[in-house]
């Protein structure tokens, strides 16, 4: 699946600090300014340890669809200076890394049938613009990133996704896993995974509010 970048044009944020609005922010300033997914009523909707409905297509044929579960399992930090998870993983001062871990299951009748197609990205919850002009692929696999926090940049951000698609169970269940690890400011809380219907006509140039709909899953990783 090729890559989607998620981008908002809102001129007036290319300026705008991280971690802004009426929620506080643990490595936030005090600017007034909405983040750009309480402008555009972007709804975080997954918790860590609860299971959330994930409707998408089927990958047999997309004029069907298919609705299974989504969970995050599992959320954890690591300071600068503890041991790390993975040996991809290298440590900087000021960042700490956030791992987090899902799953989709699917089984009714239709994922059985005609399959399943899932789709999810990452994104960021209070200056989509800022972020998404300053990714680019780096090495071994990682993207890399920009983030601010007051009026200090972070440009040292990561991020990487492993999936594990274990396929169909003796129970005839679709199972994939995911991991996350993040590279952030210590104590951020502005990136976003988001679970949303592989079948959207996501055209080029298109930005996250215009596309997703109301089915999107949108977790809130918080250090």
């Amino acid at each position: 699946m090729k890559k989607i970048i998620l981008s908002l044009l809102i001129v007036c944020m290319l300026f705008a600090v991280c971690g802004c609005g009426a929620q506080q922010n643990n490595a936030a300033n005090t600017s007034n300014v909405l983040p750009d997914f309480e402008e555009h009523d972007i709804k975080v909707n997954l918790s860590l340890g609860k299971e959330a409905d994930y409707k998408t297509v089927c990958n047999l044929d997309r004029e069907k669809t298919t609705v299974g579960k989504v969970k995050i399992l599992s959320q954890k930090v690591y300071k600068f200076g503890d041991a790390l998870p993975d040996d991809r993983l290298k440590a900087q001062e000021e960042y700490e890394w956030i791992e987090v871990k899902a799953e989709s299951v699917f089984g009714d009748e239709n994922a059985l049938d005609f399959g399943v197609d899932r789709a999810s990205c990452v994104s960021n919850y209070y200056d989509l613009k800022y972020y998404e002009l300053r990714i680019q692929e780096a090495d071994n696999g990682f993207t890399s990133f920009s983030v601010k926090v007051g009026d200090k940049a972070y440009n040292d951000c990561l991020y990487i996704k492993d999936i594990d698609n274990i396929g169909w169970t003796t129970d005839w269940q679709s199972i994939c896993n995911y991991t996350w690890y993040f590279r952030v400011p210590e104590k951020y809380d502005g990136m976003t995974i988001v679970f949303f219907n592989a079948g959207i006509n996501w055209e080029d140039g298109k930005y996250i509010y215009e596309v997703l709909d109301q089915d999107a899953l949108v977790y809130r990783v918080e250090g």
